[in-house]
């Protein structure tokens, strides 16, 4: 993982876009993915993506702690003057940290639409719109061919799998504590009851057709003797 500076060129024009980051492969593989997929932010790139077609390649420019990387993108910035339309793609000429953007921008859109939806007739429009128009007809219709159908049993492999990565597990105190506040209080009603006693039914005893080697049978007899010792000592006094 190399923290830097990166530059994604053009390589028809030169015009190049400076960006950062504490993993800059990751960051240059994000750019150029969504070029690919024509969903980039950055209007001015996506535009010369779509018309040229792959023409981007990026490289690193710069390596630094990450406690300096706005610090370094910035000067990349203004030494490659790339806010410039004819030179770059930037359109920020303060380097900024994208998380801090995307925070700023959620609370923006938040405060814009909770305006919106302050405004009677906004609502009313909005609700006529929306009559008649179901947003989920698709995941409706799965849900009904789905209605009654039992998931296939699972195979060797994957319970051998899941017993593996249950192996061993351990609930933290936090997760124990709050499973035991879900169930205080709640009984299963009567036909919870009703299966829990069939099901319980068709089980056979646990110990039914169990063999014990010899070594366990002693084992088991010593324990004993050691209870039922201990139980009589104890009626004594």
């Amino acid at each position: 993982m190399v923290s830097g500076v990166y530059e994604i060129v053009n390589q028809i024009n030169g015009k190049r876009y400076i960006g950062s980051g504490k993993n800059t492969r990751t960051r240059i593989s994000a750019h150029l993915y969504k070029l690919r997929r024509g969903v980039h932010p950055n209007a001015h790139m996506q535009a010369s993506y779509n018309k040229h077609g792959n023409i981007f390649c990026g490289r690193v420019i710069l390596r630094c702690q990450p406690e300096n990387l706005l610090m370094y993108e910035q000067l990349a910035i203004d030494g490659f003057a790339v806010c410039n339309p004819s030179i770059g793609y930037n359109k920020r000429r303060i380097a900024e940290s994208n998380t801090g953007m995307c925070e700023i921008s959620r609370k923006v859109i938040s405060i814009k639409v909770g305006k919106l939806w302050e405004n009677p007739e906004y609502r009313a429009r909005m609700s006529a719109a929306h009559i008649g128009h179901n947003f989920n007809d698709g995941m409706a219709a799965a849900r009904r061919a789905n209605v009654g159908r039992k998931r296939p049993p699972m195979s060797d492999e994957q319970r051998a799998k899941i017993s593996a990565a249950l192996t061993g597990r351990k609930l933290s105190a936090s997760r124990i504590e709050q499973m035991r506040m879900s169930a205080t209080g709640r009984k299963p009603n009567d036909e919870t009851r009703a299966k829990l006693r069939i099901a319980r039914a068709k089980q056979a005893p646990p110990m039914l057709g169990k063999i014990f080697s010899e070594d366990h049978k002693r084992k088991i007899s010593e324990s004993n003797k050691t209870t039922w010792a201990r139980k009589n000592n104890a009626a004594h006094y």
